[in-house]
């Protein structure tokens, strides 16, 4: 292992949880850090909320400061459990209307996206975001495209590009400086084990990682090693 990539665990998180979060949770706050929008008392849409990533994302988004969290997705379950925080509006994109609902919530103003979806989903969001006047809101808005769970490829309307200041990104493995990562991960874990960051999570052993890896069962899987 390169020297640096090591980072202490909290005493007061397990290592299967700290083996489960450290992922999903990266994966939304990496480009929430490094984003030049406004985050502090900002608004954050999250489109892919009811996964475990997409869930992570909205409270690591409230808790970086947003002062707003749009949560988009399609279990009912988990969005009404991101509801229960006065500062998160949820849109359900299981609903025959959800195109409508979406874009509504983005006309009433964005800083930051991040997107665990693309395909259909990103191209009505990001048709929310044109600006149509030069009297029109054009705050800069940050879109962060994380996964593509709705689609890999999408139709998009060069006129959005200069609608408004709207930077397209995408934020991965390869995008991320491993210093800035590593620097990171010690606050990431610290605020796991604070509890700000629940995961579900199911533990195999090696040996059963065949039956476990396919099993249908809830929770995030962790492979443990030895007794």
């Amino acid at each position: 292992m390169p020297n640096g990539f090591a980072v202490p665990i909290p005493d007061a998180l397990t290592s299967e949880v700290a083996a489960a979060v450290v992922n999903p949770a990266m994966s939304s706050w990496m480009p929430l850090r490094s984003s030049t929008s406004r985050l502090d008392g900002g608004t954050v849409a999250v489109l892919g909320a009811t996964g475990t990533s997409g869930c992570l994302a909205v409270r690591i988004a409230l808790h970086l400061g947003a002062a707003r969290v749009i949560a988009a997705g399609r279990n009912a379950e988990a969005l009404a459990r991101l509801a229960e925080d006065p500062r998160v509006v949820t849109v359900s994109l299981a609903d025959a209307d959800a195109d409508e609902h979406l874009a509504a919530r983005f006309a009433e103003g964005i800083d930051i996206v991040l997107d665990y979806l693309w395909g259909p989903v990103a191209e009505v969001a990001l048709g929310a975001l044109r600006a149509h006047s030069l009297t029109a809101r054009r705050t800069p808005v940050d879109y962060v495209q994380i996964g593509a769970m709705a689609g890999r490829s999408l139709q998009l309307d060069a006129a959005i590009l200069r609608a408004r200041p709207l930077t397209i990104r995408g934020s991965g493995g390869g995008s991320i400086d491993p210093a800035l990562l590593f620097g990171e991960l010690p606050k990431i874990l610290d605020v796991a084990a604070s509890g700000e960051l629940p995961i579900a999570i199911r533990t195999a052993p090696l040996p059963d990682v065949s039956r476990a890896w396919d099993a249908d069962a809830p929770g995030r899987l962790v492979i443990t090693i030895g007794d």
